[in-house]
């Protein structure tokens, strides 16, 4: 099974286990990708992750929100 988090646990999640500052809060960074990649392997052996619930400004328009 794939995990998944979403899109805002995982900018805190990475801002408090690598003291990280956010920076944008509606988008990820590089860096940010990679610690969201680098703590699930880490925690629970998977090169995957679905991150969920990204904000509507990052959507194209035709996508549909995540309720």
């Amino acid at each position: 099974k794939i995990p998944s988090v979403r899109f805002d646990e995982a900018k805190v999640l990475i801002s408090e286990k690598y003291n990280r500052k956010i920076r944008n809060p509606y988008d990820l960074e590089p860096e940010e990708e990679a610690l969201i990649g680098r703590y699930f392997q880490e925690e629970y052996q998977s090169d995957f992750v679905f991150v969920t619930h990204y904000p509507s400004k990052k959507r194209p328009f035709y996508a549909m929100d995540d309720p």
